[in-house]
């Protein structure tokens, strides 16, 4: 089972203002002014986000937006019923579009905060998630042309191809990312890059890997932009990973160096690197796999013939994740101790996101 990575939303979440958790009088009154609005997007914004709090249960939000209270019961009365066939038959797209965003990052939350707060009464946040992707779709084709849609979708495609949540095949994931990358410009493109590079490399697409990967590190302009390390990191891993698997060793030792030279980034500082390359480069790109399902504790590490050059880059290329990880440091200090012994590190979730 392939652990499930939850990335929190830097680019955005912070700096939006707090959404408010409106009553079912208020949502009540919304759905009329919608309805004789047909053109106002904020109040489908809001009405659509205002569903997914019903259907969720959600009573209220703290900084940041974040889940502060949960009521099952509210998941699971009638006018959550009601919200939930409003979703199903809305024809506005921004209901369906931020209400369907809405379900499946705010599910993630829920999930967390019933996981610290247990009841004997449970949300159904994985239905509501299936009820999200439906709705979000059902936006696009509404409003093929929108990039916003587009931009919601993409990294949740690439979180289903990538866990057991509402899991996708790697290959149709990418079909449909690179689909919602063409209808991208700008900014919303820019960070959507790093997911689809990463992505078409496991589809063995390494023609648009590669693309990406360059127009990724084109793009990076702005040191103080919150994607900048980002861009740094994974334009050279990608890059890396193609060299690799063209055959060109050299290349891929060097793009490895060149991603630990990022600056860091919020994402990079708290989780810490993806470790795909250093890995590819340990193996021989041979996915290291579990031969049975026993617990990432009980597996034997795999052992490994390589040379003594490509052994010493992935050692530097742990000292300078060291720069920017510093939460990580024992780890990366133990990881090292296990490669100068011969041993292919168990990288767990540092290779999945």
């Amino acid at each position: 089972m392939r652990p499930l990575i939850l990335l929190p939303l830097f680019a955005g979440s912070l700096c939006v203002q707090a959404i408010p958790v409106l009553s079912q009088a208020q949502i009540q009154q919304l759905e009329t002014t919608v309805a004789q609005n047909p053109t106002d997007r904020g109040s489908q914004t809001l009405l659509g986000q205002n569903y997914s709090f019903v259907i969720l249960g959600i009573t209220a939000l703290g900084q940041y937006n974040s889940v502060a209270g949960v009521d099952p019961a509210k998941a699971r009365g009638e006018f959550a019923q009601h919200a939930r066939d409003a979703m199903q038959n809305s024809v506005f797209a921004g209901v369906l579009g931020e209400g369907g965003q809405a379900l499946w990052n705010f599910s993630f939350q829920v999930q967390g905060y019933e996981a610290q707060h247990p009841t004997e009464a449970q949300v159904a946040y994985l239905d509501a998630r299936t009820l999200g992707v439906q709705a979000l779709d059902r936006a696009i084709v509404l409003e093929p042309g929108a990039a916003t849609w587009r931009s919601y979708r993409i990294p949740i495609l690439t979180l289903r191809s990538n866990s057991d949540v509402l899991p996708l095949s790697a290959k149709d994931a990418f079909s449909q990312v690179k689909e919602d990358l063409s209808v991208l410009t700008g900014a919303l493109r820019y960070a959507a890059l790093a997911g689809a590079a990463k992505l078409a490399v496991r589809c063995a697409a390494l023609d648009d890997a590669q693309s990406y990967a360059i127009e990724l590190l084109s793009a990076a302009t702005n040191p103080k932009d919150w994607n900048y390390g980002n861009a740094v990191f994974f334009g050279n891993m990608v890059q890396g990973q193609v060299a690799l698997r063209r055959g060109d060793l050299a290349a891929a030792r060097a793009r490895l160096l060149a991603a630990g030279h990022t600056t860091g980034s919020p994402q990079l500082n708290s989780f810490g690197p993806n470790m795909s390359l250093a890995r590819d480069l340990l193996t021989g790109v041979e996915e290291v796999t579990s031969a049975s399902s026993a617990s990432r504790e009980e597996r034997v590490p795999r052992r490994y013939e390589t040379s003594p050059e490509t052994r010493q880059t992935v050692l530097e290329f742990f000292d300078l994740c060291q720069a920017f990880w510093t939460m990580g440091r024992d780890r990366l200090q133990q990881w090292s101790q296990q490669v100068r012994a011969g041993v292919v590190p168990e990288f767990g979730a540092n290779l999945y996101y």
